[in-house]
């Protein structure tokens, strides 16, 4: 509270809260993907891979884009969510990471920095989820709740019994298979 009070004495002003959160895939829900819809990894040399890419230009244009991309050519996986009607069409997405990833790829996720926080037995089976996204013309059907759902699902097939999902303020939705907040990050503005 110190470091609070000396930052609002010099003008700071306090922008928005973001969090990590930690969901027990232990106790999720049951999946409800909506019919017509599939989830399927992709990794670097996946068929669907430049969809991937383009659907990310065009709906998620710019940090987003350029992470996912970053991903895909590391050999991570991404997890697309498809429209099989009326031609398989690639409408959603959500970044993964595995507790092995780090030794697989070179790459430790940024919703597993503070995994090493946990025990050492929870650390190695813990994953990361994030970012998450839908095309617009699929927002407001419900599909999101599904296909995080369907994620979480693939997480548990690769022997994970807990995600963190990192830096959002959406906790109530992902509260829905209960997530928790875990930590939390207050950002502050100052003119310099």
């Amino acid at each position: 509270q110190d470091t609070w009070r000396f930052l609002q004495a010099r003008g700071v002003t306090w922008c928005g809260l973001e969090h990590d959160l930690l969901g027990d895939l232990r106790h999720i829900p049951d999946t409800n993907l909506a019919e017509g819809y599939q989830l399927i990894p992709i990794t670097h040399d996946h068929p669907q891979g430049e969809h991937l890419l383009a659907l990310m230009a065009q709906e998620f244009p710019g940090r987003w884009q350029a992470e996912v991309s970053e991903r895909v050519e590391r050999g991570l996986t991404v997890l697309a969510l498809m429209q099989e009607q009326p031609q398989l069409s690639l409408v959603g997405f959500a970044c993964v990471f595995l507790a092995d990833d780090a030794t697989r790829h070179g790459y430790l996720g940024p919703s597993l920095n503070w995994a090493m926080s946990l025990s050492k037995e929870m650390m190695a089976t813990t994953a990361g989820l994030g970012p998450i996204g839908m095309a617009a013309s699929q927002r407001g059907k419900g599909l999101g709740l599904g296909l995080l759902t369907a994620c979480l699902d693939y997480l548990k097939t690769q022997g994970t019994t807990h995600t963190i999902i990192d830096w959002t303020d959406l906790v109530t939705f992902y509260a829905r298979v209960g997530a928790r907040v875990w930590r939390s990050y207050q950002s502050a503005q100052l003119e310099l």
